[in-house]
């Protein structure tokens, strides 16, 4: 196979890679490069006649596995898939979104398909699990009122009954709708799950580490765990309102504030390793 990188000329705008990225998908329209059928324009580059706007983010996928949908709104996620499909990656490894089991999930939190929230009223963490075990989902937290408590992270179903949960893997955090953090507070950037972002929830088995990452807000979180039992995993979420009093301490909000989270599953890539 050639090894010279490939330019593709995609609505006017220039991007080069290689063959075995754009040839990484079998049945692709890319495929016409390798048969032959699809030939070069006179100053050698391949021409797409789409939107470049999401196609960085497409063969950055391609490329790298990397998120087709971190930080994205609803409608420009539906402009992706567009995109995809006109080029015939629709089989570029995009799992379902998972749901959350309203049965396992703890009273005191609302309960859609895709969508749990709770507000000032609870006065303990609630949590809910997805009805499908994955190794891996994207999560986007809304704040309002200030800041409340926030776990994300992976768990098994009890041996003593399919509605209970046993919390394996999770981390802890604040997430604030306005950071207005006094300068004597004590919260710190690390404390903190940023609001209204896209946050890929990962558990690595080769290395039994839980990653929280987003790239639009410069997120990486890590974390080492002990070995244990290879149960199937099942993303957890837990919500818990924070108090008026303490948020009113630590940062600059009435403390009379309606204070509410919400948590919305939003589109993932597949499961890694």
């Amino acid at each position: 196979m050639r090894r010279e990188p490939i330019v593709l000329d995609v609505g006017g705008t220039l991007f080069k890679t290689s063959r075995t990225t754009l040839l990484s998908v079998v049945g692709s329209c890319f495929d016409a490069i390798s048969s032959g059928s699809w030939q070069p324009e006179n100053d050698g580059t391949y021409f797409l006649d789409v939107d470049p706007t999401y196609f960085g983010r497409v063969l950055n996928h391609l490329r790298c596995e990397a998120s087709l949908y971190a930080g994205l709104q609803p409608w420009e996620t539906t402009e992706v898939d567009r995109l995809r499909t006109s080029l015939s990656l629709d089989s570029a490894g995009v799992t379902p979104t998972p749901s959350w089991d309203p049965p396992s999930c703890d009273a005191g939190l609302l309960v859609s398909s895709t969508q749990i929230s709770t507000h000032s009223a609870s006065k303990s963490m609630g949590f809910a699990r997805t009805s499908r075990p994955f190794d891996q989902f994207c999560v986007r937290l809304i704040a309002r009122g200030g800041g409340s408590y926030v776990a994300l992270g992976f768990g098994a179903i009890s041996d003593f009954g399919v509605r209970r949960v046993v919390i394996q893997y999770c981390m802890f955090a604040t997430c604030i709708d306005v950071l207005r953090i006094k300068r004597a507070g004590s919260v710190t950037d690390k404390d903190i799950f940023p609001h209204n972002v896209d946050l890929l929830v990962t558990w690595h088995r080769q290395s039994h580490t839980l990653t929280i990452t987003c790239e639009a807000a410069a997120v990486n979180f890590s974390k080492i765990f002990p070995e244990s039992y290879g149960h199937e995993l099942y993303p957890i979420v837990g919500l818990e309102p924070g108090s008026s009093s303490l948020g009113h301490c630590m940062y600059d909000w009435p403390i009379d504030a309606y204070l509410s989270i919400d948590a919305r599953l939003v589109p993932t890539l597949g499961s890694v390793p």
